[in-house]
């Protein structure tokens, strides 16, 4: 590919020693015969020599005068002349004659680093014995012995080109392909050459061939073998080969896997320079094409030093606690039982919980099913995936068969690792929605969740996971100061050692934030927790689903429209992204309400696609909130006999103190069951049923501080005053939630049914008070939008 600025840039004729030093494959040969193509052109005399470690004296001055003669030039050497040193004699002659040409006169010399010492001599010599129109231009892989290049270059008459220089860039591979290259296809090209000219030609070689970019070829292989690795020892070829197998290496992981000075010997293989990727961290590996080769020179010709090596990385990498890269290694050397019992040693099901389900995923995949079954800690790993992937009920079955093995093998007491695995997966499935809060087994999590707490002999992760399972239970129970004191403990316990923790812990304080109505601070802790997703876990969308959900109820309360369009997701979607309870009702709640918005009746396909999920993965506690939202918008819409036969048929509370309990279910559920049921009461002519509700629920909020749970029971008891045609019932709820309007945005509730809202605004139009002036004029504003959008 042409390079003209590069050319211009190493004209021989501006330097009196022009050097392009870089690896094989970088294309210095044919730079160096463009800048001579360039020089002829323009009327100068060139002599090209690709000299070899055969070229002694007398042969290397032999072929200069020979290169001269094929320019053009008339010149032959005298050989008749009787001299102590002949060669000198002889060079000197040829460097006579040159004076005595008019003009700039280039002499071109290949592979100089390959002459024997007494031939770099005569190097040396043209270039400071050299007359001032002659101008030497070379390439070289290092720098030769004896050769000093330093001195024109400190005085200003010499030039070197470095690899980094002669590297591809990005546009320089985009314009070598003379295609339309894909913003993928050009990115995973240069990943791949990391600008390595000779790896870009071979990928376009390929592509001419076959239609697109390809990574590999036996040419370039062949190539390494031949040209790269030529003049090595064997015992550095090997060296080399090793080196390859490493994905990354550090100075320390290279020093323990390969021992006698590793890295300050692979420092020292000249051929290697500018083909050692380096990063910040201190982090290195070889060029993707070198260690292609490696793998596969080792594989086809020493297979036991291939799994020998790669098990020798593994065990290390395992050691150092980079368990997905250990594990990688660990198959590359075929060991799967190695494979596995890294993961287990690694922490196994824990790893879900320090690093996220997504890592945890990656790890399993490596395992070997038979590994897998063997092992009870890795059959748990099986088991959370399952739950965290939505398939519930799966992940249950295998449980209790694993249960039933563990009871059938025991002799003697259980191993404490195991127990604490299978309290870790006990929470996974609480979480996951599986069993009413309420219930023993619920119950006897929470203590032995407490246990884990207390216990300071336990992994650090296992008793910040425990903190956070009670975090959750309280938050669960609406005892919201505890809640967030634990949240609180959780991230200062793992600060320093689990990014993922930390950002469940900052979801669920945005949670409770919400819950509590301090939505300013609730959008503080969610952005901190949606930038942590976004940075750290790039390879992983599903903390991103579950922020979004979260972030999205936020902006569905304060009536924030415009970007809830990029955070509706569907229930199935959030089925394998670890979601609970309040993101699957957040995440359906937001898609319903898009589309309701329009058409209230569209949100009933949502509701019960959402439903049929939650039925089909077994989670009654969500089955209970989605059918209570369900019935709202099915009252929404007229429908209220349909209504009635959904409360029935998924048996939801009828009885006023089994709706506000919170000893049973979560406030979460209490808040969904309880607006849901005053609005079926009011819809149905039942007022004074829903006016205890409501005033009830209305109690109960006020005591747990549910400020956003509060804005619905209020919002329903103006509805119900609405139905039953007594606009003065609705005074109090009125102006209690104008109050929570001006201090926490939330209006969301008043907008769900905006004819009965704008009615009681009207009927108290200046009898509310003047500092909520201000609020009710642009509670009125979003009321009107509200209603004509419902409108047909």
């Amino acid at each position: 590919m042409d390079r003209p600025s590069l050319v211009d840039r190493c004209d021989p004729t501006l330097h009196r020693i022009v050097v392009l030093m870089a690896p094989g494959g970088f294309g210095k040969t044919f730079l160096l015969g463009e800048c001579c193509r360039r020089a002829q052109a323009d009327g100068r005399l060139v002599a090209w020599v690709t000299t070899d470690e055969h070229d002694d004296p007398e042969t290397l001055v032999s072929y200069l005068a020979l290169a001269f003669a094929e320019s053009g030039a008339e010149f032959e050497l005298d050989d008749t002349v009787s001299s102590p040193d002949p060669q000198r004699h002889r060079l000197d002659a040829l460097l006579h004659w040159i004076g005595t040409i008019e003009g700039e006169v280039v002499i071109a010399l290949d592979e100089v680093d390959r002459l024997e010492p007494a031939s770099v001599a005569l190097v040396d010599y043209m270039v400071w014995r050299g007359p001032a129109n002659l101008h030497l231009a070379m390439a070289v892989r290092t720098r030769p012995r004896g050769l000093d290049i330093a001195t024109p270059i400190v005085e200003g008459r010499g030039m070197v080109v470095s690899t980094d220089e002669l590297r591809f860039r990005r546009h320089d591979i985009a314009r070598y392909f003379e295609t339309t290259l894909s913003r993928d296809q050009l990115r995973s090209l240069w990943e791949d050459s990391n600008g390595w000219p000779l790896a870009v030609c071979v990928q376009r070689n390929v592509a001419d061939r076959f239609g697109e970019p390809a990574t590999t070829g036996e040419v370039s292989l062949n190539w390494v073998e031949t040209r790269l690795f030529r003049g090595l020892s064997p015992s550095d070829r090997d060296f080399i080969l090793e080196v390859g197998l490493f994905e990354w290496a550090d100075d320390e992981l290279l020093e323990r896997v390969l021992k006698g000075g590793a890295r300050r010997r692979l420092r020292s293989l000249t051929p290697l320079v500018g083909l050692v990727q380096e990063v910040a961290d201190g982090s290195f590996r070889l060029h993707p094409l070198l260690r292609r080769y490696a793998a596969d020179a080792l594989w086809r010709n020493a297979r036991r030093r291939f799994r020998s090596v790669h098990r020798r990385i593994a065990l290390v990498l395992a050691e150092r606690g980079q368990v997905l890269e250990a594990m990688q290694h660990a198959r590359d050397a075929e060991d799967p039982r190695l494979v596995g019992r890294i993961l287990e040693r690694a922490g196994a099901i824990r790893i879900g919980i320090r690093d996220g389900m997504g890592r945890l995923e990656q790890a399993s995949q490596l395992v070997a099913r038979d590994v897998m079954r063997r092992s009870p800690r890795l059959v748990l790993v099986n088991c959370g995936l399952l739950a965290a992937q939505g398939k519930v009920d799966q992940a249950l079955k295998e449980f209790m068969a694993l249960n039933e093995r563990i009871a059938g093998e025991e002799t003697g007491g259980r191993d404490r690792e195991l127990e604490i695995d299978l309290a870790l997966a006990r929470g996974i499935f609480a979480v996951s929605g599986c069993s009413p809060i309420g219930a023993p087994e619920t119950q006897a999590l929470a203590a032995e969740l407490e246990e884990l707490a207390r216990d300071d002999t336990a992994d650090p992760i296992v008793g910040a996971a425990a903190l956070f399972g009670l975090a959750v239970f309280a938050y669960e129970k609406a005892e919201f100061a505890n809640a967030a004191a634990l949240a609180l403990r959780v991230r200062s316990a793992v600060e320093q050692t689990s990014t993922y923790l930390v950002m469940c812990a900052d979801l669920l304080l945005g949670e409770i934030r919400l819950a509590r109505g301090e939505s300013g601070e609730a959008e503080t802790v969610l952005s901190r927790a949606a930038r942590v997703a976004k940075k750290d876990f790039a390879y992983d969308a599903r903390p991103v689903l579950v922020g979004d959900a979260l972030f999205g109820e936020l902006d569905l309360e304060r009536n924030r429209l415009g970007p809830l369009h990029h955070r509706v997701h569907s229930v199935a979607s959030l089925a394998t992204a670890s979601a609970w309870l309040d993101v699957f009702v957040a995440a359906t709640d937001i898609a319903a309400e898009m589309v309701a918005r329009n058409d209230a009746t569209r949100s009933l396909p949502v509701l019960a696609k959402a439903l049929e999920f939650a039925q089909q993965t077994v989670r009654p506690r969500l089955i209970r909130c989605l059918a209570a939202l369900q019935v709202s918008n099915l009252v929404r819409v007229g429908r209220t006999d349909e209504a009635h036969r959904v409360w029935r048929s998924r048996s939801l509370p009828t009885e006023a103190d089994v709706c506000i309990d919170l000893e049973g279910q979560s406030w979460r559920e209490m808040e969904c069951i309880c607006t849901a049921r005053v609005r079926l009461l009011a819809a149905s002519g039942h007022l004074h049923e829903a006016q205890s509700l409501g005033s009830a629920f209305a109690v109960v909020a006020r005591d747990f501080g549910l400020v956003r749970s509060l804005t619905y029971a209020n919002a329903a008891a103006i509805y119900a005053a609405w139905c039953g045609g007594d606009v003065g019932a609705a005074h109090g709820p009125l102006v209690e939630n104008l109050e929570l309007f001006d201090r926490t945005g939330y209006c969301r509730a008043l907008l769900w049914h905006p004819e009965s809202t704008a009615r009681a605004l009207d009927a108290f139009d200046g009898n509310v008070g003047s500092d909520l002036d201000a609020a009710r004029d642009a509670l009125l504003s979003m009321v009107s939008t509200a209603a004509d959008a419902d409108s047909p």
